[in-house]
């Protein structure tokens, strides 16, 4: 059987980063698949976004409890 060789640009799909060297190849029951992480930005905003979401419950407990 004859190889195939692929070469393509990957973006995150939610800030449209590039992502070079973040494609995971995993073997599944149905063949090749690919996983990509999200980017570092989105990850950030992520990360910033539930901390100032636990901040607000925390304050409204907070303020509930006192």
């Amino acid at each position: 059987m004859p190889d195939l060789t692929l070469r393509f640009d990957v973006f995150c799909s939610v800030c449209g980063a590039g992502l070079c060297e973040t494609v995971i190849e995993n073997d599944s029951v149905r063949g090749k698949s690919i996983s990509i992480p999200p980017c570092e930005f989105c990850l950030e905003k992520a990360k910033d976004e539930s901390r100032a979401e636990g901040y607000e419950e925390g304050l409204a407990e907070g303020r509930a409890e006192g």
